[in-house]
């Protein structure tokens, strides 16, 4: 990573003994060892806390959360939550690298998270990275990527200190008691860009998780198979290169002329925990965004 940008993995941990060491070993392939490992671990599995606790290096660092009296959707939350501020606050980062503990990385995910962090770093607009695609893989599209209007990447994805410091830490916390933490984030993350590859640098293999399919064959997951860069030799000609995504119907390519729309849509999208701004945030991206942004 350059010496001149510091930055950090996050990885977010509770129950999935069976697939953390696949986690953690394809992450420590590929990372480089300038970049610190910061482990969230949601107490409750004590194979998962033997296996965190023995394959931790020294440089890492490993915390440990209570769930009590919270729901599901508040610890998940806040457990991302804790991360990021230990690692921007404490760690005084400028960017980190989140992944939950059911995902497989690409051998090149820290060379293309370098790249783009130093191509990008300084832009107003920049929100950070997504690494998952669903368009299929091939030699040409492999070192492609493009900049996406879109809320992070749940699973994996990348943001720096200025997007996380533009949110108020007390109404994120308020938020998160209801609210997935990608979700918060996203009016604002989509007022600027996200650097997006087009073949994806993250395999999710969470099947039956808590916000994905029971069924290993559901086109979620075969898509992400075929649009997966894997251990394929490292890239390290990326290039630009402007597409429309077909993981969702709801993310767009970024294109300046339609950063007005989007702020003012951000207005009411951060203020939805008051019922009349969620219904006027629906409203505004029903009647004034899908229209003109269907078309790109």
């Amino acid at each position: 990573m350059s010496k001149n940008i510091k930055g950090a993995i996050l990885l977010v941990a509770f129950s999935r003994p069976k697939l953390l060491p696949q986690v953690l070993d394809s992450i420590r392939r590929a990372n480089s060892p300038e970049l610190p490992l910061i482990v969230i671990f949601q107490k409750g599995n004590l194979e998962v806390q033997n296996i965190l606790q023995t394959a931790l290096k020294s440089q890492d660092y490993f915390l440990q959360v209570s769930g009590d009296n919270r729901s599901t959707t508040n610890n998940i939350s806040f457990n991302r939550f804790l991360g990021y501020d230990f690692a921007f606050k404490f760690l005084e980062c400028d960017f980190v690298l989140a992944f939950e503990d059911d995902v497989l990385v690409s051998s090149d995910i820290f060379e293309f998270s370098d790249f783009v962090f130093k191509k990008y770093f300084n832009l107003k607009r920049f929100r950070g990275i997504n690494f998952g695609s669903h368009e299929e893989f091939s030699d040409e599209t492999n070192g492609l990527y493009s900049f996406q209007r879109f809320g992070i990447h749940g699973p994996a994805s990348g943001i720096t200190a200025a997007t996380w410091n533009h949110f108020k830490k007390r109404q994120v916390l308020e938020m998160a008691k209801d609210n997935l933490f990608d979700g918060i984030l996203e009016p604002y993350v989509r007022s600027g860009f996200m650097v997006t590859p087009t073949n994806s640098r993250f395999l999710d293999i969470g099947v039956g998780g808590t916000h994905t399919s029971q069924n290993s064959n559901d086109p979620y997951f075969d898509k992400m198979k075929q649009s997966f860069v894997g251990d394929t030799p490292v890239q390290k000609d990326f290039r630009i290169h402007t597409t429309t995504h077909t993981w969702r119907n709801d993310v767009f390519p970024y294109l300046s002329r339609d950063n007005l729309l989007f702020d003012f849509l951000k207005f009411f999208g951060e203020r939805r925990a008051n019922p009349l701004f969620r219904k006027l945030e629906r409203a505004i991206y029903k009647v004034f965004i899908l229209p003109r942004v269907r078309h790109h």
